[in-house]
C-alpha cells in the first residue's frame, strides 16, 4: 500500500478509487479497506466488512512468512 501510495500524487485518488463511478456507490468498508496502512491490514479489513456488503467471505490463513486468503 505504501508503494501505491508513493505513485498517488493527487491526495484525492484514494476517494475517487474507493467511490468508483458515483457517490450513490460509495462503500464505507472497502474505503476502509483503502484506508489501510499495508496491504496485510488491508486484506483483514476487507475480510472482516465484506460481509456487511455481499455473500462473499474470506477465510485468512497468516503465519510469519505469508498471509494466505480463501474465498467462500
Amino acid at each position: 500500500m505504501a508503494a501505491i501510495g508513493d505513485q498517488i500524487s493527487d491526495p484525492f485518488t484514494p476517494i475517487e478509487i474507493a467511490t468508483t463511478n458515483q457517490i450513490e456507490s460509495f462503500s464505507p468498508p472497502i474505503f476502509a479497506a483503502y484506508s489501510s496502512r499495508n496491504g496485510t491490514i488491508f486484506i483483514k479489513r476487507l475480510a472482516k466488512y465484506k460481509k456487511l456488503i455481499g455473500p462473499l467471505s474470506f477465510k485468512l490463513d497468516e503465519d510469519s512468512r505469508q498471509l494466505s486468503i480463501t474465498f467462500k
